[in-house]
């Protein structure tokens, strides 16, 4: 239901103790649009840009003080803001919001009428955004409030029923749901299968939503999550214990996986660029363009999953090649094990390939992407331009230990990250482990997560890791997402180990030191060879006053590192 398709409710009386000055309500509303509705690059469980479908504020009442989603709003602005300026005020205006918003929804929960409506749902899935960001001093604690609201949405879900699926918040939100408990079930240390009412609820729905409606990948994946978070619940519960079963099961997974990819594939089409100079942003100078933010950021969300499941067909083959006395390529599934390998390195090169645009870096020259296109376009080599300098980087043991578990011993010693640890190699530090998802789920960034995922995978090598942290570092110092500068430590302190085609380690190498700059870097500034190059795409470089002063200071303004496309194209005078 829509909030015109009802009369709005009259403020209960357990609003009534709500004391949020109109200011400080203003800047967390102001704060909540800027993060979560307004801003394109916002990873898709944070995104509420749907959220004047569902709630509209000339609506209201004129006697009316504050609805749940007004006081939910507030709540996680003010949490925010008080993140933000370490403003004690604000923290205690946010929880004094929280609580309003908890008892109001809680209220309309007492009502069916009310309960079965969009503002309801949407409150209840604002609220556990507050759960995620708001800081307790156990993260446990902060994962364990997750997942009841989790528990609390899907309950509600299931009592919404197919009447949610009439309008497109109803399936958006029902998306969005899908999305949060996919990350619920995996944080979880015991197995925890996708709820049984998600299942039926995507069953009832009309196919043209379930196979591409408002979710997108999401409604269309729903089974392939149903069967991949069932097969970790199998392993962690014992049922599964045979390496040659599970890894049929994994098969069987990834080409869903594969099949799904195929669907999507001539709607959601990207190009693919290359740079004709070294840019730091741009990994081997290779970009990928998509239609919009969105289909990058839900692609990527995919592409995070079948990088969990790879990383555990590669633990487990491993594993059984040990038992038999052989290598990984010469053993029984030796095919398997070099192309889930091959696969993981595609997956890596095409996340990396999507951070330009994610970071709003390049566009196409004429604003936008044929949706009509069904191949990715032809690119140009890239010319040779000088190496940046090259240091051994330091490096400290992860910090990971072993870990006690019902499984096979040899299973858990993996330190990939696999779906039976999909945030952290094995640990028996469960604190550690909630502490690093709830950085992780918390970051609004949708380059983040992926990168970490890159960061941390058994195929990184040296200059994949140089380039990431890069990447999250320069996050950090131009937009203040906290998460990127905490998950670079976390990548510095972890290991790289280049392997060969056995899955054996090289040892340590060199590392290419990458210059940070989400736009221009001091490197190809200085080369000075940079004037007769061709464009295509513009390298769009994000306003930020400590990064100009810093070119003021260097006094080094020059032309900046281009694209093409077949030799044709424009410098952009306004790149700095």
């Amino acid at each position: 239901m829509s909030p015109d398709s009802g009369s709005w409710p009259v403020t209960p009386a357990v609003a009534l103790l709500y004391d949020v000055s109109p200011r400080c309500q203003q800047q967390g509303i102001a704060y909540f649009f800027s993060r979560y509705v307004s801003v394109e690059e916002t990873t898709c469980h944070h995104n509420f840009s749907f959220v004047f479908d569902v709630w509209k504020p000339t609506s209201v009442a004129q006697d009316r003080h504050v609805d749940s989603v007004l006081a939910s709003m507030t709540a996680v602005g003010l949490v925010g803001l008080a993140g933000v300026t370490r403003s004690q005020d604000m923290m205690e205006a946010a929880w004094k919001s929280y609580g309003t918003a908890l008892r109001l929804t809680n209220h309309a929960l007492e009502t069916p009428i009310e309960a079965v409506k969009d503002t309801t749902m949407l409150s209840v899935l604002i609220l556990g955004l507050f759960e995620l960001i708001a800081e307790h001093p156990s993260r446990m604690r902060t994962v364990e409030a997750f997942q009841e609201h989790i528990n609390g949405a899907v309950a509600l879900a299931k009592l919404r029923g197919t009447a949610q699926f009439q309008t497109k918040a109803g399936v958006k939100m029902f998306s969005k749901l899908c999305q949060r408990v996919m990350l619920s079930c995996l944080q979880s240390r015991k197995p925890m299968p996708m709820p049984q009412p998600l299942i039926d609820l995507w069953h009832t729905m009309p196919q043209p939503i379930q196979l591409k409606g408002f979710g997108g990948l999401t409604l269309s994946a729903l089974p392939l999550m149903h069967d991949f978070l069932q097969l970790r619940a199998d392993i962690l519960s014992g049922v599964l214990v045979d390496s040659d079963n599970i890894l049929a099961h994994l098969f069987r997974i990834d080409e869903g996986f594969e099949q799904l990819s195929a669907q999507f594939s001539p709607d959601l089409p990207y190009k693919t660029f290359r740079l004709t100079r070294h840019h730091p942003a741009v990994l081997n100078g290779v970009c990928n363009v998509y239609s919009t933010l969105w289909d990058t950021t839900l692609w990527n969300s995919l592409r995070m999953l079948r990088m969990l499941l790879l990383e555990t067909i590669i633990c487990e083959i491993q594993q059984l090649s040990r038992g038999l006395c052989l290598k990984p390529t010469s053993g029984p599934y030796a095919d398997q094990f070099t192309g889930a390998k091959r696969k993981l390195k595609e997956i890596l090169e095409a996340i990396c390939g999507s951070v330009p645009q994610l970071l709003g870096l390049v566009d196409p020259t004429d604003g936008s992407v044929d949706n009509s296109c069904s191949t990715p376009i032809s690119s140009v080599e890239v010319r040779e331009t000088p190496s940046p300098p090259t240091s051994p980087s330091a490096r400290s043991s992860d910090s990971g230990g072993s870990s006690q578990s019902p499984m096979d011993p040899a299973r858990i010693q993996c330190a990939n990250l696999t779906i039976l640890h999909p945030v952290t190699p094995a640990s028996t530090d469960a604190e550690e482990e909630a502490s690093r998802f709830v950085l992780l789920v918390s970051a609004t960034s949708p380059v983040v997560w992926p990168l970490y995922m890159v960061g941390m995978s058994s195929v990184c090598t040296g200059q994949v890791k140089s380039y990431v942290v890069g990447r999250l570092r320069t996050l950090y110092m131009e937009t203040g997402v906290k998460q990127a500068d905490a998950v670079a430590n976390l990548l510095e302190e972890h290991d790289t180990i280049d392997v060969d085609e056995d899955g054996y380690g090289n040892g340590p190498e060199e590392q290419s030191l990458w210059l940070p700059g989400l736009g221009i870097g001091l490197d190809w500034m200085n080369t000075g060879e940079m004037e007769d190059m061709p464009v295509h795409l513009r390298v769009v470089q994000q306003q930020h006053e400590l990064f100009h002063e810093r070119l003021r200071q260097e006094q080094v303004y020059h032309g900046g590192p281009v694209m093409m496309e077949g030799g044709k194209g424009m410098i952009d005078p306004q790149l700095i």
